[in-house]
């Protein structure tokens, strides 16, 4: 992943906390937590130039 798109995730995901970041071949899949507890599951798949 090009630091690009690294920057491009993380400005998405400004007010949530990163529970778990792993990283696939083609994506990362990550579990955040939001202000109220609330959990999400998310596959980021970067574009590819």
């Amino acid at each position: 992943m090009t630091p690009e798109q690294h920057l491009a995730m993380h400005q998405m995901l400004n007010n949530v906390k990163t529970q778990k970041y792993v990283t696939h071949d083609d994506y990362i899949e990550l579990i955040v937590v939001d202000k109220d507890g609330n959990k999400m599951e998310i596959k980021f798949y970067p574009k590819e130039d």
